[in-house]
């Protein structure tokens, strides 16, 4: 008996790892997504205001400033993750805070880093679920 329960419980932790693995994977994936739409907005000409109505949603940016040759917007994303079947189904769910810099012009440059996240961002948020971690934009 005490040999199944070992068992069950390494493929319970397998379960919970790959749906974390999963759920950064998603959180990641929405990074390079809003980073996509924010170069598209900047292309475009748009300003700070703009590119953050054109690219961000409601509750997503926590901070924005403008700096010297450009700006910078600080944003949340989040990843959710599923793994396992019957009676293993784990999920999670994952945020990850990033501080794009944009340099507007004709090529425009936009550099993303970890930041902080606020401690006013909400820790169960709508389809996501409680977010269990929040990760680095990069291992």
């Amino acid at each position: 008996m005490l040999g199944t329960l070992v068992l069950s419980t390494a493929a319970c932790a397998s379960t919970q790892e790959q749906a974390f693995e999963f759920a950064v994977a998603d959180a990641r994936s929405a990074v390079d997504e809003g980073r996509g739409k924010l170069e598209k907005a900047v292309t475009g000409g748009q300003g700070v205001e703009a590119a953050d109505a054109a690219t961000f949603g409601p509750h997503q940016v926590f901070d924005s400033r403008t700096v010297e040759g450009g700006f910078e917007v600080d944003a949340v994303y989040y990843g959710t993750g599923r793994a396992g079947s019957a009676g293993t189904y784990e999920g999670t769910a994952v945020r990850i805070c990033v501080r794009f810099q944009i340099h507007p012009g004709r090529s425009p440059q936009i550099e993303a880093s970890d930041t902080e996240c606020s401690p006013a961002l909400p820790t169960t948020i709508p389809y996501y679920g409680t977010v269990t971690r929040t990760v680095p934009l990069k291992d």
